[in-house]
């Protein structure tokens, strides 16, 4: 089914049109488990295959303008680069009803997610058809969510870890 259903998103000729009438380009990375089976998404040849041992994730991450994902924790990072993420989650019920390894926990799509939370193709296409359309900025809303869960992009982030890791074993001061 994630093959069946990221390859019909993939190929779909409205995603392609906008991408060309925006002049944006995709790049697919699939999960590492998926990558040896990329041959069953049956990309057409515009879309580019990036994949973790050829490419550097971090040039990829900061050329992109947005990211389309299910569930993936890569989303904060993008939350850190204030890019507007797509949450694809058509198997939701059944990535929590038992049929993978994840559970709920406090973090929410609807409520915390930084783009919109979609469950089926039209709703995702629509969802990109828009933020193209409003020359690809993140909406207020998600921008605010952005902000609140990653605040310090202040370029002093490795410094404020170096301190706490140097004084791990001080009582925690509030």
């Amino acid at each position: 089914e994630y093959a069946q259903r990221w390859g019909t998103f993939l190929r779909h000729p409205e995603l392609h049109d906008l991408l060309e009438r925006h002049g944006k380009k995709l790049v697919f990375l699939p999960h590492a488990n998926a990558a040896p089976y990329i041959e069953a998404f049956a990309l057409p040849p515009c879309i580019e295959v990036a994949t973790a041992e050829k490419t550097s994730i971090q040039k990829l991450f900061a050329r992109s303008a947005t990211l389309v994902t299910d569930y993936t924790s890569v989303a904060f990072t993008f939350a850190l680069l204030r890019r507007t993420v797509f949450y694809y989650q058509f198997d939701r019920e059944s990535f929590y009803g038992g049929n993978h390894n994840w559970r709920e926990g406090y973090f929410s799509y609807e409520r915390d997610g930084f783009g919109p939370v979609c469950f089926n193709q039209q709703e995702l296409l629509m969802q990109i058809r828009r933020f193209l359309e409003n020359g690809a900025r993140a909406e207020p809303e998600y921008l605010a969510r952005m902000e609140h869960a990653m605040p310090d992009v202040d370029g002093q982030s490795c410094e404020r870890l170096f301190k706490e890791i140097v004084n791990i074993r001080q009582p925690y001061a509030q």
